[in-house]
């Protein structure tokens, strides 16, 4: 087993990819001070697990990644790989060679992986363990390190000892199986006490069932000896079980209205009774005296038949409230099918959207191909362009070649004829060489005008390919600082994720019931913090006045409070949470309605948003919280509505009692981890967007370039070609002039 390769990538000087390859044998790497020789030893040792900085010669680990310089940027990542020849099987894996790489980036995020794979720091010690190398191990010596194992002690020489012969390694299994057996010996101790506890509720609950059956029986002896002994009482419980049923149907905001109509009915039927037992009396005392006031007599039945009208009001009164209740119930109704409505042409929207998108796709792909279909017809333009100037000069060549033809007929008819026509002959001939001559002279023009058109052509040509290439440089460029802040944003936003799904910050009790199966979990509507919106000022307010009362966990259903609490605490096993129902009756009236405030002054409540059923719970805990810009602003406004909580855009929050609460600085609530994973997403998305579209511009950019170098190509060859023409028609016309001279 030997080093083959170190490749470095933003590692500390190493800004640009590197690669060293070694053969096996010894190699040095030389070179003058500040190089860095040094900084491929502290490469080598840092993929190995190092965890130091200082023995990386820096403050922290994130100096090794490449900071910049005046000319050029810092790097989001540094990685280096190691490729070690695995042929004679001393490292633990089936394969020739090994590679072993690591990753750093801005966000502290640290990868292993072992031949492409992600792994962990353990897996990795685990196969070096026997050969010596690590980052700790006697293969690499740093600077200085020479003397310092010269200096050493006995306990530190036998150290290096052990490690050179291997024996660390079993040290190491040993020190790690004792701390499992430990593991072991209190998972068995936990697990003994979870099997005693769960066998005393066993006894507990056999008991509670034996006490549930007794029960059942008794209920149902109690039952038919209430159906045969309770005839007379029939009427009184159906009144009871109607105004039970009555009751039940009303909605928690029409609880104000019932009390107020039952207060109302309850004075009116108590103020008849007593008018009623006055009049009996009355009349007891007019029955005795019967035949001295029978004029009291008529008036008393007089004023008895007025409290019965009034009897009858209330009932005609209490027959109105009644209606009035089944129209609010059928205005419920209507407001729920418009609600279920509203949702369904949502839904119908956002499949509309995704097919005009699908659609949008599909047009892409079409106009692409129109592009190829169009370049592709452009192509086969230029080749008939060609054929026609070889048809051209294929017809110059044969009208030479029939001139020629003819100039040979001629000259054998003036050779039979030329003792009679020698002298028409010459003249002809002399007006043949003269139209030749023209001719030529034509030829030579259009081959100029075509050479300086190709010319020009050659010239925009040219300014275009470098334009083009310049913004190819851009878009390129670009290109490396999207991905860059693509792949930190979607580093952070994983972290980020990585926390939410982990329930990071959350109480042990918070943790217990989310994470809980039980049936009663199943009316979670979720954490208070993740129902509450807000931009990131905002949401670091909220963050620093609310605290802990975040993790409340919000329920959503009919469950009793009693039956919910009973639940909650089996789930909970001794441990602490907050919770609430969306059904509780939370009569939070804002300040702003009893004309407490100014309307210049801003609650914390107006800036946060929320779902309808959670805004009462939201206005209960921050719409007695003043928000100020500053501590000068705060303390004003705490002077002036002593009885609120001020809080500043900083994080400062002030109680009603004086005190004040700092926030922590590099710390972020749980409100500001979900503002914050949104924003991450939303960037995300952009950022992809803004890399698909860079990526298509590039091959855009680059197919175009490659267009045009080949027509510019054609053009170089057209104007080669053109000369030719040119000279040969100088030529011809040179020696048609000799001949014309001759």
């Amino acid at each position: 087993m030997y080093l083959k390769k170190i490749h470095l990538a933003g590692f500390k000087s190493f800004a640009d990819p590197v690669q060293f390859d070694f053969d096996p044998g010894t190699s040095a790497v030389v070179g003058p001070n500040g190089c860095g020789k040094s900084n491929v030893v502290d490469a080598f040792r840092w993929v190995l697990g190092e965890r130091s900085a200082k023995g990386l010669r820096g403050s922290e680990m994130l100096d090794v990644i490449f900071k910049g310089t005046s000319k050029r940027a810092a790097h989001s990542r540094a990685e280096v790989r190691l490729l070690f020849d695995n042929e004679d099987g001393t490292l633990p894996i089936e394969t020739a060679e090994v590679e072993i790489g690591r990753i750093l980036l801005r966000d502290g995020t640290s990868e292993y992986e072992i031949n492409r794979r992600r792994c962990r720091l353990k897996d990795i010690l685990a196969i070096f363990a026997d050969t010596g190398i690590g980052a700790d191990g006697y293969s690499v010596l740093g600077q200085g390190q020479v003397d310092s194992f010269l200096n050493a002690n006995a306990q530190e020489r036998r150290k290096i000892f052990e490690e050179a012969a291997g024996i660390s390694s079993f040290r190491k299994q040993r020190s790690e199986t004792i701390n499992r057996l430990d593991r072991s010996e209190r998972e068995l101790t936990r697990v003994t006490d979870q099997l005693s506890e769960i066998e005393r509720r066993i006894r507990s609950l056999k008991m509670q069932a034996g006490k549930a059956r007794k029960f059942v029986e008794d209920r149902d002896r109690f039952r038919h000896v209430s159906t045969v002994l309770a005839a007379d009482d029939v009427e009184k419980l159906n009144y009871e079980q109607e105004s039970l049923k009555f009751r039940l149907s009303w909605r928690n905001t029409l609880r104000e209205l019932i009390a107020e109509v039952s207060t109302q009915l309850d004075s009116s039927v108590e103020k008849v009774r007593n008018d009623i037992e006055v009049l009996h009396r009355q009349l007891e005392e007019v029955r005795q005296v019967e035949t001295e006031k029978r004029v009291a007599l008529q008036g008393i039945e007089g004023r008895r038949a007025q409290m019965k009208d009034q009897q009858d009001q209330g009932h005609i009164r209490n027959e109105d409230r009644q209606r009035q209740l089944e129209e609010l119930v059928i205005v419920e109704e209507d407001y729920r099918q418009r609600r279920t409505e509203a949702r369904s042409r949502i839904r119908e929207a956002i499949t509309e959207l995704r097919q005009l998108r699908q659609l949008l796709a599909e047009l892409k792909k079409d106009h692409a191909l129109q592009l190829s279909k169009q370049e592709e017809l452009d192509s086969t333009i230029r080749d008939l362009k060609d054929q026609d100037l070889g048809l051209v000069f294929e017809q110059s060549r044969l009208r030479n070649s029939m001139a020629s033809h003819e100039g040979d007929l001629r000259g054998q008819d003036a050779i039979r004829e030329r003792r009679t026509s020698e002298d028409l002959e010459n003249r002809k001939q002399q007006s043949e060489v003269e139209v030749q001559i023209e001719d030529h002279e034509i030829r030579i023009r259009e081959a100029h005008a075509s050479e300086h058109e190709m010319m020009l052509q050659a010239e925009t040509l040219r300014f275009e390919i470098g334009c083009r290439t310049d913004i190819l440089g851009g878009a390129r460029k670009k290109l490396t600082e999207v991905r860059g802040e693509l792949e930190s944003s979607h580093g952070r936003l994983q972290l980020l994720k990585d926390l939410e799904e982990n329930l990071e910050g959350l109480s042990k009790g918070t943790q217990g019931i989310l994470n809980s199966e039980a049936p009663a979990a199943g009316d979670i509507r979720g954490l208070l913090a993740r129902l509450i919106e807000a931009d990131p000022e905002t949401a670091h307010m909220v963050d620093a006045v609310l605290g802990r009362i975040l993790e409340t966990v919000v329920f959503q259903g009919r469950t009793p409070i009693e039956q919910r609490i009973r639940a909650i605490t089996g789930i909970l096993e001794g441990e602490a949470v907050n919770f609430v129902s969306l059904e509780d009756d939370l009569k939070a009236h804002t300040s702003r309605e009893h004309g407490k405030l100014p309307a210049d002054v801003e609650t914390l409540a107006a800036r946060v948003s929320c779902e309808r059923l959670c805004r009462p719970i939201v206005d209960a805990l921050l719409d007695e919280v003043l928000v100020a810009q500053d501590l000068k602003d705060a303390l004003e406004l705490r002077k002036s509505f002593p009885g609120h909580r001020v809080v500043t855009t900083e994080g400062h929050v002030i109680e009603p009692w004086g005190a004040v609460k700092i926030p922590a600085v590099n710390k972020s609530g749980l409100v500001s981890r979900q503002v914050e994973m949104n924003h991450l997403k939303d960037r995300v998305a952009e950022l992809s967007s803004d890399l698909e579209e860079v990526s298509q511009q590039g091959d855009s950019l680059e197919e175009s370039i490659a267009a045009r170098q080949g027509e510019l190509q054609r053009l170089e060859r057209e104007m080669s070609r053109s000369k030719l023409e040119a000279e040969h028609a100088l030529g011809e016309r040179k020696r048609c002039r000799e001949t014309l001279k001759r």
